[in-house]
């Protein structure tokens, strides 16, 4: 899933201060405040970080208007560990009383906003968004907003934001998509996985296998081809649209498509010789066939490796079984049970394993 997996290296290097700022603060800093900085400061250098971080709440405490000590605060904590999820709540509490007394600057709302949204904190990440200046809300910002609206299911708000990025890639509709897609709302992810095919002339091959996927469920065939056909027009050598578009015509027994079915999985084959997904398309064509033995020849490199989807396992259940090779045919039906990762195949599994192996 897209949401908060971009890196923020350029938003941390932007972030950081303690080496340029240290005169500045120094100057600013009461006799109380200055002896707990400089007290804060020989404990970084003893990597004494729990401690630093209690003296320097108490140069903080000692000297509360000043915002160069806040910032130090927000800034070190930052450094010290913002991919530390032991780390983050604490910067964030800091972050939300600064808030709270109105003593924040555009480097600590810098800082509060990236935390804010990783820790999905959203009515944080609102009001600090309201508060950063136009010039801070970049591509980031907005990216990163747009996520915090669709997980609070708003999506009128989450379009906003993303419409307002610079660099438009995903796209709005992609993005939204692929959000629901994850969250398994298919209802919402058919909708706008067709608003992207429909709106945009070049949707990503995943916008298609996706959307080949969620109308799978309700076999809608006839959607499934109709946006295939456009994937295959838009990228006629991609091994996993190429294999997609030819295993639903093997699925669904399109037998007038069989041919171009098998063309295209061969293609996908001729890049991606290795890929077992690719190679157990193949044998399931030649099964709707009725070429049981080119089905099992198709299915050796599978068989050579790790089964891990019901689905194959099903499919080698079927072959076995039209070979009349019971034990192997038991077994590989029996796997697909056990792998439980597609309730449609394992339900047609448990099905033949009580007819062909029950009493």
């Amino acid at each position: 899933m897209r949401i908060f997996t971009i890196l923020l290296i350029g938003m941390i290097l932007g972030c950081s201060q303690n080496n340029t700022q240290k005169p500045q603060i120094i100057k600013s800093l009461n006799y109380q405040a200055l002896n707990y900085f400089s007290l804060y400061e020989t404990a970084v250098q003893q990597n004494d970080f729990t401690s630093a971080v209690e003296l320097l709440k108490l140069a903080n405490d000692a000297d509360s208007t000043n915002i160069y000590l806040k910032e130090e605060m927000m800034t070190f904590l930052f450094d010290l560990g913002y991919f530390d999820a032991r780390i983050q709540p604490t910067i964030l509490s800091f972050g939300k009383q600064y808030l709270e007394q109105d003593a924040t600057s555009p480097l600590i709302l810098k800082i509060l906003f990236l935390v804010a949204t990783n820790l999905i904190d959203v009515p944080t990440t609102l009001i600090v968004a309201e508060k950063m200046a136009e010039e801070d809300k970049d591509q980031l910002f907005y990216e990163r907003l747009g996520d915090i609206y669709l997980i609070n299911n708003d999506v009128e708000n989450a379009q906003k934001a993303y419409d307002a990025r610079e660099i438009k890639d995903p796209t709005t509709n992609a993005i939204i998509a692929y959000f629901y897609y994850y969250a398994q709302n298919d209802s919402l992810a058919t909708i706008y996985l067709q608003k992207e095919i429909d709106e945009n002339k070049e949707p990503a091959p995943d916008i298609f296998i996706f959307d080949s996927y969620i109308n799978e469920k309700t076999n809608n065939i006839e959607q499934i081809i109709k946006n295939l056909k456009i994937a295959k027009k838009l990228y006629p050598e991609n091994p996993s649209i190429l294999n997609t578009f030819g295993y639903f015509i093997a699925d669904y027994q399109l037998s007038e498509m069989y041919p171009k079915a098998e063309n295209m999985i061969l293609k996908a084959l001729a890049s991606e010789p290795e890929n077992t997904t690719i190679w157990d398309s193949l044998a399931w064509l030649y099964f709707q066939q009725q070429e049981y033995k080119k089905a099992l020849s198709a299915m050796q490199k599978v068989i050579e490796n790790e089964i891990t989807h019901s689905e194959i396992a099903y499919h080698l259940g079927e072959i076995f079984l039209k070979l009349n090779k019971l034990d192997d045919a038991k077994k590989y039906l029996n796997l697909a049970v056990q792998i439980n990762d597609d309730e449609k195949t394992v339900l047609l599994s448990q099905k033949l394993i009580k007819i062909n192996f029950e009493e």
